[in-house]
């Protein structure tokens, strides 16, 4: 039995007691509740304490605001308005709020009564178990969403989404709890958000970018869902996990290997540093998250699918298989494709592979989007692989997939020997391909790695001739080579370097080079 005066000195007492043997206040408060024990240790730091309580025999949630400053008043009573507002089975129901004078105090509390969710949060979850599966880890995130779509329809977001924050019932039903810290999505609200004047709320490691400085927005919700997933598929907390300075992205990939690259790009776009850059809704995520075929291993593409077309061939000729391979291939091509290039990426690698099982020396293609896939997921050995294959297709596959192989064996395998004769090859049997200029900057790379400056320079002042507008990549590489030649010709390309945009990570290395020979 505890005490509910957050001043009392010693809150704890046996069993049986009628009132506090500390301070005096009734152990049964308004007549109802006793409060068993703390759910969180008790503590000074905290604006609130939070117990398990008993009604009747019944267990319930009891929070009490040890903090009577208006504003922290305000939050409180503005939880309870949000959940009493709301009915979905994963946000805990409101069953009581009142507020009273403990025995000597003069300071008033005020008290929520919450039904008591049963089960454990994820964050203890986690510790004694090992990852979730594919299939569970696509469940929660819906039931997530689901939840977050609730809030957002309502025009309030959570901003405290954490694993702590969130509890698994024995049945299955995942519920957020911990609305002490929701907002209300307006006008009012974005007009604060624009003069700063917002409380900060600061979960480590959770919080997102524009959080900490008080401009969180209803996406906000997103970049703690995907670092809730990031610790639940790695067992390691965000904070211990360090941040790829030049992709700005959370380095978490390596310590959970086995999740497919489908979902973990999903999890990366939902922690994108600036909130455009994740999805705009819980829509656009439910959306997604209804993909047939979400759940299932990538090796296994579409396995009824795959089966009904296994049976049908084993039941036609020889000569009916050699007919209809190429064009249940071409089909597998086509739709991936349509996949690929709106952005449901996970459907449009299944694809691939489906077109690539069945026919793989028609689809080049298929192999070239393949290696854009794994190259943006950092598999750049299994990314160059399927670059290999796709150069031996004519064409303009054939042509970017040398561009990006040249690329990767340069940066990623410092093979510019290697990069240097498939570039050759490629320039001399197309050379009034539209990408020669980018192929070009790529041989003025190998040469100047391999330390041939006149030749880098000749290459990439080629480059630059046919595409002066979009090539900061040339233009580094050609102050990289003049700082090596002439210094001080090289300070102009520098300036041009890094006031020309690019998505390359490796161009952000050299524009890091440019600011540095600049303030010299």
């Amino acid at each position: 039995m505890y005490c509910i005066n957050p001043q009392c000195q010693h809150q704890e007492n046996p069993a049986g007691s009628i009132n506090c043997r500390a301070c005096g206040t009734p152990l049964l408060i308004e007549g109802q509740y006793k409060l068993i024990k703390p759910l969180r240790p008790l503590s000074i730091c905290h604006t609130a304490e939070v117990f398990e309580a008993l009604d009747g025999d019944t267990p319930k949630v009891l929070k009490i605001l040890k903090d009577n400053s208006p504003q922290t008043v305000w939050m409180f009573e503005r939880e309870v308005l949000v959940l009493r507002s709301l009915d979905h089975p994963g946000i805990p129901k409101v069953e009581d709020f009142f507020s009273m004078t403990p025995n000597g105090s003069k300071q008033r509390i005020q008290c929520l009564v919450m039904e008591k969710v049963m089960g454990q949060n994820l964050e203890q979850w986690r510790q004694k178990n090992h990852a979730p599966a594919e299939a569970l880890v696509v469940d929660w995130l819906r039931q997530l969403t689901e939840i977050l779509n609730v809030l957002h329809e309502k025009h309030i977001f959570h901003r405290d989404i954490k694993p702590s924050n969130i509890i698994l019932q024995p049945n299955g039903q995942l519920v957020l709890i911990d609305f002490g810290s929701v907002r209300d999505i307006s006008g009012t609200y974005l007009a604060k958000v624009n003069s700063g004047d917002i409380t900060q709320v600061v979960s480590g490691g959770y919080t997102p970018p524009e959080q900490m400085t008080g401009h969180a927005v209803p996406q906000s919700d997103f970049f703690a869902l995907g670092r809730t997933f990031v610790y639940l598929l790695t067992g390691i907390s965000p904070l211990r996990l360090k941040t790829n300075l030049e992709r700005g992205k959370l380095d978490w990939r390596n310590k959970a290997p086995s999740v497919p690259r489908y979902l973990a790009n999903f999890i990366d776009e939902l922690m994108s540093n600036s909130p455009e850059n994740r999805p705009q809704n819980t829509r656009s995520i439910l959306k997604y998250l209804s993909k047939p075929g979400l759940q299932g291993s990538r090796n296994k593409y579409l396995p009824k699918a795959v089966t009904d077309i296994l049976i049908f061939f084993s039941l036609v000729s020889l000569g009916g298989m050699l007919l209809i391979y190429p064009l249940a291939a071409e089909s597998f091509h086509r739709r991936g494709h349509e996949e690929f290039h709106e952005e449901n990426l996970h459907v449009g690698w299944k694809e691939y592979e489906g077109a690539i099982t069945l026919k793989p020396e028609r689809i080049g293609t298929a192999h070239y989007n393949l290696g854009v896939l794994y190259e943006d997921s950092q598999e750049f050995e299994s990314a160059i692989a399927q670059y290999k294959i796709a150069v031996k297709f004519p064409g303009k596959i054939s042509i970017s997939a040398v561009n990006n192989l040249a690329r990767l064996l340069i940066w990623q395998k410092q093979q510019p020997k290697q990069a240097l004769n498939i570039l050759q090859q490629a320039l001399a049997a197309y050379p009034d391909h539209p990408l020669q200029n980018i192929l070009l900057k790529n041989l003025g790379w190998a040469y100047f790695q391999l330390g041939d400056y006149q030749k880098a320079e000749v290459a990439l002042q080629k480059s630059l001739e046919a595409d002066k507008e979009s090539q900061a990549s040339a233009y580094c590489l050609l102050a990289k080579t003049r700082q090596q030649t002439n210094p001080q010709s090289a300070l102009p390309l520098w300036e041009k370097c890094l006031n020309h945009e690019s998505r390359l990570p490796e161009v952000k290395t050299w524009q890091l080079e440019a600011m540095r020979y600049l303030r010299n």
